[in-house]
């Protein structure tokens, strides 16, 4: 079996201030769901772009999913998927069983770096962490070395809470 690339922390940090930015850049209240979770991937299409990545889906392709939400990814000289290096699932449900469905999606997928942006509702961010750390840790799976991003919303500071949780 061939090595997995090794993610550059430099990475890590471009995807989180990315994230992080996206409030400043839509007005509280504007838009709904699909324009949240268009713009961020419009966004985190171009840092995929700016580390040399393809990415899908891309703005020429109807916004066809492959997979996820997005992913980036490299082929290899024969067009071949060689590597993913980033998988990404949003739910703008307030429902934590919604969260925790789509959630489920990245622990079975093979990418060093797995994101997933979801948004509170009222005190219910304990309990959605509590979700998601435990579901990383509860999952059997290969022995890996994976980054997973946690990104909530909070509608009422209008901004994210980032969490980074490393499963090794």
């Amino acid at each position: 079996m061939k090595p997995t690339a090794t993610i550059k922390p430099e990475l890590i940090t471009d995807i989180i201030a990315t994230i992080k930015k996206v409030p400043d850049d839509l007005v509280p209240g504007a838009g709904g769901d699909r324009e949240w979770t268009s713009f961020l991937k419009r966004k985190l299409r171009e840092v995929g772009k700016k580390h040399e990545y393809l990415v899908s889906p891309c703005p020429d392709d109807d916004n066809k999913e492959w997979l996820y939400d997005l992913i980036w990814f490299r082929n290899d000289s024969n067009f071949q998927l060689r590597e993913v290096a980033l998988v990404l699932e949003s739910e703008w449900s307030k429902d934590p069983w919604h969260i925790q469905e789509d959630f489920e999606k990245l622990l079975v997928a093979k990418a060093p770096i797995k994101v997933m942006v979801f948004q509170k509702h009222g005190n219910n961010i304990d309990v959605l962490w509590k979700l998601l750390e435990d579901g990383i840790r509860i999952f059997e799976k290969q022995p890996s070395d994976e980054t997973y991003i946690l990104a909530a919303f909070k509608e009422e500071d209008h901004e994210f809470e980032i969490r980074i949780v490393q499963d090794a």
